[in-house]
């Protein structure tokens, strides 16, 4: 959904790209590459939303705020829907 979101594919082409990219590194470095490159990442993605949760939570007003502010979101109805996909053809 995030790379649909930032790139503006359609979310099947989004999808598509991700799993030919997991598929891809999963085929060409076997299972310890994969266990090592997911663990790499793991920490990385890890460390980046810790780092920047907080900056995010203030720009939005707080925490109650930043979730107020998600549901209400016009442009993004259903965004704290159970299935997270939102638009007309969701």
């Amino acid at each position: 959904m995030l790379l649909a979101e930032i790139s503006g594919l359609s979310y099947t082409v989004a999808l598509l790209i991700m799993w030919l990219v997991y598929a891809s590194f999963t085929i060409h470095s076997g299972a310890k590459g994969v266990i090592v490159n997911d663990t790499i990442m793991f920490f990385l993605f890890s460390l980046a939303t810790y780092i920047s949760f907080p900056f995010i939570i203030k720009k939005a007003g707080g925490f109650p705020e930043a979730i107020v502010k998600a549901a209400t979101d016009p442009e993004r109805p259903d965004l704290l829907s159970w299935h997270g996909i939102t638009g007309p053809n969701a």
